[in-house]
């Protein structure tokens, strides 16, 4: 049953579950109404009005009691219907009437308080298929709460998410019903809400700048950022040449390609565009005064930066007692506490001399002789093996030395042995011996 001016009870809100990123096209579905979010500033629509049904307690929500319902109002955009709240309790919504949507921030229809809080309200406030935060309500209560802090914040009853209503002329009507649970919470929500992550900032100019450290195993730069402000309402995030992963409140950004990036973060919908909250005006004279607020996500932006780090130049000189620096093996693996996994093993040319550019970090660097270097005398001179810490960029050089004996040692060692008796017969021969290396 439709109803002509009546009070509008709105529901709408597209829950903040996504991520923008700077140039990232479409992030996450979030449901079927989300094409409320597609929808921008100019369009137009009309407006329908209709009785909202009973709450969880069986009974009817009136914002006149014993005279009239509460109604909830819809905004049609061709055949897709949106889900909207009045935002004057003065004023009356018009059935049947063409509605033009605005920007808040362009909108008359909103106070200076309600546009600084409704966003919030719209953010937890119910919508078309999202369940209700307090166990044993139902879908009219949460939007009959939802509607009711609309009035509250618009009209400049409450301006704050904590203390009581300052004007319960609204809030009467839900006071001892199931809708008044749901608004209790709803206020904790907004109380606690953080408009972004903890690692950025809303001027670009601000952003802070995380290295990306290359790892040899993945073949990737990546850095792992944690949320303190652990921001429940990101979900999920994409940039154009990053890939972002989420584990709680654990974000890992991570590239194969070397550079510096800066990512925008907003919460966005599947269009790449990020919804501000609308409110639909009359475009009829006799109800010019009317608005209607449809659902919109946040879309404050919070941006970081990221760069790759740059590599720095191992070099490796190879040194001896008689100039013969070709041949030995040299091998460079990440020390303890360097996570890269890097591990390779190099062979001196004729000039003894190898520049390795690598990530920076600590590794070890050790030479090993073969077994047919040892048994022509080489013996390695000096620590072995040496520990050193590449930076970025940086040179760091390394000496390993060796020197050759004058008499190298033989290839197979002399056993002699001598036997000897002290008996009468002297005989010395017809005698066996084993011979075992033990070492």
């Amino acid at each position: 049953m439709y109803l002509d001016k009546v009070k509008c009870v709105k529901a709408a809100f597209i829950m903040l579950t996504v991520f923008a990123v700077a140039m990232a096209a479409v992030l996450l579905a979030l449901g079927d109404d989300v094409q409320a979010a597609e929808l921008m500033a100019g369009k137009k629509g009309t407006a329908y009005n209709y009785t909202m049904g009973k709450g969880s307690d069986g009974k009817y929500y009136v914002y006149k009691p014993g005279k009239v319902k509460f109604a909830a109002n819809d905004i049609k955009v061709g055949k897709t219907v949106y889900t909207g709240y009045c935002v004057n309790f003065y004023d009356e919504t018009w059935h049947g009437w063409p509605y033009e949507s605005k920007k808040k921030s362009s909108s008359a229809k909103l106070s200076a308080n309600g546009k600084k809080w409704l966003p919030y309200v719209l953010i937890y406030g119910y919508h078309k298929g999202k369940a209700t935060p307090v166990k044993g309500t139902n879908a009219n209560d949460y939007r009959a709460a939802t509607e009711i802090m609309v009035w509250d914040f618009n009209e400049g009853w409450r301006t704050a998410a904590t203390g009581k209503v300052k004007n319960n002329r609204a809030y009467k009507s839900i006071a001892g019903r199931p809708a008044e649970k749901i608004y209790k919470k709803m206020l904790q929500q907004i109380k606690s809400h953080i408009d972004g992550p903890s690692f950025g900032r809303s001027k670009k100019a601000d952003a802070v700048t995380y290295r990306m450290k290359y790892s040899y195993t993945s073949k990737k730069y990546s850095v792992e950022l944690k949320d303190s402000n652990k921001a429940n309402h990101y979900k999920a995030v994409r940039a154009d040449g990053l890939s972002i992963k989420r584990s709680g409140y654990t974000y890992t950004a991570e590239t194969g390609k070397a550079g510096s990036y800066t990512v925008k973060w907003t919460n966005d919908i599947k269009s790449g565009t990020s919804q501000p909250l609308l409110i639909w005006q009359s475009t009829k004279a006799v109800a010019a005064r009317q608005g209607v607020a449809t659902g919109a996500t946040d879309d404050t932006a919070f941006y970081t930066k990221f760069t790759t780090e740059k590599k720095g130049k191992l070099k490796l000189i190879k040194e001896s007692n008689n100039g013969v620096v070709k041949g030995f093996k040299i091998k460079v693996k990440a020390a303890s506490g360097n996570k890269n996994g890097y591990s390779r093993t190099f062979t001196t040319g004729k000039t003894g001399t190898i520049t390795a550019n690598i990530a920076p970090g600590k590794y070890t660097v050790t030479e090993t002789l073969t077994a047919a270097q040892r048994s022509a005398g080489w013996k390695i001179k000096g620590k072995n093996p040496q520990t050193v810490t590449l930076k970025e960029g940086k040179t760091v050089s390394v000496k390993l030395t060796n020197y050759k004996t004058k008499t190298p040692p033989p290839e197979t060692p002399t056993v002699k042995i001598v036997k000897t008796t002290d008996n009468d017969l002297g005989n010395l021969s017809g005698f066996r011996f084993r011979v075992r290396r033990i070492d």
